[in-house]
């Protein structure tokens, strides 16, 4: 972006990336962002967008699937209800 140029960071298409409404600013700064944990066992991918008047950066944002215990998990609860030895 250029020097004391307006810009904006913002997620408007993955619920789990939350950007802080009013995020941007005329001067060098920082994007803060939270991401929800994952339930699912594969990786998901997302994107902040960074924009000015004049420019626009996307930054990919990548998180692992939920852990091999959580799946563990899932599975004994559905094998307790109905498992034969």
């Amino acid at each position: 972006m250029q020097a004391n140029c307006t810009w904006s960071a913002y997620n408007y298409s993955q619920a789990w990336i939350t950007v802080p409404y009013g995020t941007g600013g005329t001067t060098n700064g920082t994007v803060n962002y939270t991401v929800a944990a994952s339930g699912c066992a594969t990786q998901r991918t997302g994107a902040i967008s960074v924009t000015s008047y004049s420019a626009s950066q996307q930054f990919q944002i990548n998180q692992d699937g939920a852990s091999g215990q959580l799946r563990d998990l899932r599975y004994q609860r559905h094998g307790s209800a109905g498992w034969r030895d």
